[in-house]
């Protein structure tokens, strides 16, 4: 970097009061607020998915109780249908009729049980007791059904719920000997919650049963609640009548983990922000108190100059690979900006590679950028493709409460392959597109696919491009300052830097860059440029490239 340009653009009033103040408060302590409150909520969250899981739990083994509670009943059903099917066995109609009336007792539905024998596709009631199946009916429909495969089956076969308003009603039906059907109907009603002490079993919570394998409101047997469906974290359990599933949906009417615990998201929220608060005053205190001590004009000048070297990386070298750079500052009176590229090889053995810009031109513009090239390369390590990696940062700055807007390129060059050319996967997030040089000399403009920039609402998909650059290919990055200026057409200088890029081949890739930004760098310029090239070459036979990576940064 240029030393007297860069020392004339830190020393500037505006530079320095961007460092001194961000509104009526002092950057850093905000910066320290922000993380602390980002920590909170993550607190929070973390708190309240724990409460979650472990009410979850709780009210996993409650529904697994009440199951348990129902599966005793239906078995009870079960039981008395096999006796009555024994006796009409044994006896006949009379002996079933006995029997029958001894088990009904007096409920608040209407209950009847019948034999029925098979007539065509009906059923017709020979012998009954209790209420709606008097001899003589014929039943068809879903009671018909059932008892058909009722026939067939082992075991209790359940009919679901039938019929309408007060007419509602479910059956269960048992084979007997002889092809008849022991059947047993239940006139259910319109869904009423019963009225139940709060002492009552399982009053802290909403029972819901379904006489279905899913939570159909058409097949509702019972209830406890008066809004269905459930409302909050549902425990759903199976639940078998016989050969039938039903389905069984508990809901808790108060937080089954106790109302202290239940709150504790919000103690952990409460208690974060007013520690935040009290370590954002304690900053901002300190704060104050250095500025009545301290020169801080000259020490901010100096910590944006340590800044801005120390955002632009050292560029390694790459087998097979040559790397230029270059980062040209703006005009004397520009603040630090937050152009930036990078270059790093990931542990797979690829070479990533991004360029962006964070817009603006002030000290948190400078932060922002850290922060990004800093989070980018956490994520590249992590493996993923380019779009997955650039997703991430976005979630990152949503994250963090990071209001800046940023453009982004990020690639991944493959290891090479026998004819030493590597596949380039890359994302772009709103920045200018890359250029790349074939080896026949003809130039494109890596345009597809794009995305909006980090920072600004959108829900369309990162996607990620793929191409292969051969054997003396020249790929190149570069911010909008080389192609933007006062009163210069933007397409133009586009086009112009195709046509530098596509004449013949100079020595290096540091030609490369001295030749862009001779034909670029004209005119009035105000925004920094920052400038990438990558170039696919033979590897020496010591396995090291054949140019030196460098990083020229001029202003």
């Amino acid at each position: 970097m240029g030393g007297e340009s860069s020392a004339r653009s830190l020393r500037s009033p505006r530079f320095a009061g961007a460092m001194r103040r961000i509104g009526p408060f002092h950057a850093i302590p905000l910066v320290v607020l922000a993380v602390l409150v980002g920590v909170t909520a993550i607190g929070a969250m973390v708190t309240r998915a724990v409460i979650r899981h472990q009410e979850g739990m709780l009210l996993s083994e409650r529904a697994n109780e009440v199951n348990l509670l129902l599966s005793t009943s239906i078995s009870t059903v079960s039981t008395d249908l096999s006796v009555l099917g024994r006796e009409a066995g044994r006896g006949g109609p009379p002996l079933f009729v006995q029997e029958a009336r001894a088990q009904l007792t007096p409920s608040r539905n209407p209950v009847g049980v019948g034999l029925l024998r098979p007539v065509g596709q009906s059923f017709l009631v020979v012998a009954s007791a209790g209420q709606g199946l008097p001899v003589g009916q014929v039943l068809s429909g879903a009671p018909a059904h059932t008892m058909t495969i009722a026939q067939h089956s082992p075991t209790m076969v359940a009919t679901g719920v039938y019929g309408t308003g007060r007419s509602r009603s479910v059956g269960f039906a048992l084979g007997a000997t002889d092809g008849l059907v022991v059947y047993r109907q239940s006139i259910l009603g319109p869904v009423h919650p019963p009225a139940q002490a709060g002492s009552a079993p399982f009053s802290e919570l909403h029972v819901v049963l379904y006489g279905s394998a899913r939570p159909d409101p058409s097949q509702v047997l019972a209830a406890t609640a008066n809004a269905l469906p459930l409302r909050g974290t549902v425990s759903y359990v199976p639940l078998m009548a016989g050969s039938t599933k039903w389905l069984t949906g508990v809901a808790a009417v108060h937080p089954l983990i106790g109302s202290v615990a239940g709150a504790a998201p919000w103690v952990v929220l409460g208690a974060g922000l007013l520690l935040s608060v009290l370590v954002f005053l304690l900053l901002e205190t300190m704060a104050y108190r250095r500025d009545s001590a301290l020169q801080a004009l000259e020490s901010e000048h100096r910590f944006a100059e340590a800044l801005q070297f120390r955002l632009l990386p050292t560029l390694p070298t790459f087998p097979g690979l040559d790397v230029a750079s270059t980062y040209v500052t703006g005009a004397d009176d520009q603040q630090v900006g937050g152009d930036w590229f990078d270059v790093f090889e990931l542990p797979s053995g690829q070479v990533a590679v991004a360029i962006g810009d964070v817009m603006g031109h002030d000290v948190d513009a400078a932060a922002t950028m850290g922060q990004v090239r800093s989070a980018l390369r956490s994520y590249a390590v992590e493996g993923g493709d380019p779009a997955r990696v650039v997703a991430q940062l976005a979630r990152f700055l949503e994250l963090f409460a990071i209001s800046a807007l940023v453009t982004v390129v990020y690639g991944l060059l493959d290891l090479p392959g026998p004819d030493r050319s590597r596949r380039f996967r890359w994302a772009n997030a709103g920045h200018l597109p890359p250029v790349l040089r074939h080896p026949n000399a003809t130039v494109e403009e890596l345009t597809e696919p794009s995305s909006p920039v980090l920072g600004a609402p959108s829900t369309e998909p990162r996607l990620t491009g793929e191409t292969r650059l051969e054997l003396n290919a020249t790929l190149l990055l570069y911010t909008d300052g080389l192609v933007e200026g006062d009163g210069q057409d933007l397409g133009a200088n586009v086009r112009e830097l195709q046509a530098v890029l596509g004449r013949a081949d100079p020595p290096s890739v540091q030609d490369v860059c001295s030749s862009v930004l001779d034909s670029q760098l004209r005119g009035s310029r105000r925004d920094d440029v920052a400038l990438l090239v990558v170039k696919v070459t033979e590897m020496s036979s010591s396995g090291e490239p054949a140019t030196k990576s460098v990083t020229a940064t001029t202003s």
